[in-house]
């Protein structure tokens, strides 16, 4: 028989979920960064940084992701496959 075109809800139907999801997603972001625009201190040890909170929020997650793949890949452990 021919493919009437249709999708049958498997893994190509999905694509436009989690395009939609990312999407919804990075509305949300870009709303949560435009709402917190006024300057803060940061006070760490001897340092005093001033700076937007737009911009702290993504550092402190950009520097919290760095560190854990270093802690991850120094530590030498392998993870993965079972009972090896």
């Amino acid at each position: 028989m021919a493919n009437s075109g249709q999708s049958n809800g498997g893994p190509q139907g999905m694509g436009g979920v989690k395009k939609a999801i990312i999407v919804i997603i990075a509305v949300l972001a870009v709303i949560i960064l435009l709402q917190n625009t006024q300057v803060v201190t940061l006070h760490f040890l001897f340092w005093h940084l001033s700076m937007s909170q737009a911009l702290l929020f993504p550092l402190t997650l950009l520097i919290g992701f760095v560190l854990g793949l270093l802690i991850v890949s120094l530590s030498g452990k392998k993870t993965g496959g079972r009972g090896k």
